[in-house]
């Protein structure tokens, strides 16, 4: 009987250290396992270059769909860095706004995405220095979306922001923002009744 007792205490103290073998087992491969990435936001326009440029196509809502108004394009001519200083990067950015009879607008704008003054979201062809602070788009909130790029979808961030003299709280402008889109990364633009959306993307060497 005392035999029997020991056997089966060594039995089930096998049974134990093989079970505990198992469980150690699976917990080193779990924490050998590489954490999941979490997506970090980081404005595309701060590693633009020159020669990059982005076209949209202007579309207005209506009852049967949409209706194409225009054309606006960015493109990146001149790009500074002031080095041993927190102002990063300076552009001098052509912006073109071309209505569907051929005619446009077109002005040189100087672009400081660090600078709360123009921050690193698309400026409008009429923005001066003198602009009312209020009237340019404020980020209300970015969170991680799919992004519509080319003919499918890819990871990326939405981004809502407010116009401030207008509202704190309601959503002015949505932006699906991408790096693989060359100046400011968006691959769509929503801002009131207007939609822009992406026709070309160039990074010339990239």
């Amino acid at each position: 009987m005392r035999k029997f007792l020991v056997g089966l205490v060594v039995v089930e103290a096998a049974a134990l250290l093989a079970i505990a073998g198992v469980v150690f087992f699976f917990g080193l491969e779990k924490l050998a396992r590489p954490a999941p990435r979490v997506p970090v936001f980081r404005p595309a326009l701060y590693q633009a270059a020159i020669g990059d440029m982005v076209r949209y196509e202007k579309r207005v809502k209506t009852p049967e769909g949409y209706r194409v108004t225009g054309y606006l394009e960015y493109k990146v001519v001149r790009a500074v860095e002031y080095k041993g200083s927190n102002l990063g990067r300076e552009f001098v950015m052509r912006i073109e706004d071309q209505d569907l009879s051929g005619r446009k607008r077109s002005r040189l704008m100087r672009i400081r995405p660090r600078s709360p003054l123009h921050g690193w979201l698309p400026p409008r062809i009429e923005e001066d220095d003198d602009y009312p602070t209020g009237a340019r788009p404020v980020v209300k909130s970015v969170r991680t979306a799919k992004v519509p790029f080319r003919r499918g979808e890819v990871e990326g961030f939405l981004v809502e922001a407010v116009i401030p003299r207008d509202s704190l709280t309601e959503v002015a402008e949505r932006y699906w923002m991408t790096p693989r889109v060359a100046v400011f990364g968006i691959a769509r633009w929503e801002r009131g009744d207007e939609d822009l959306v992406l026709l070309r993307s160039e990074k010339p060497g990239r």
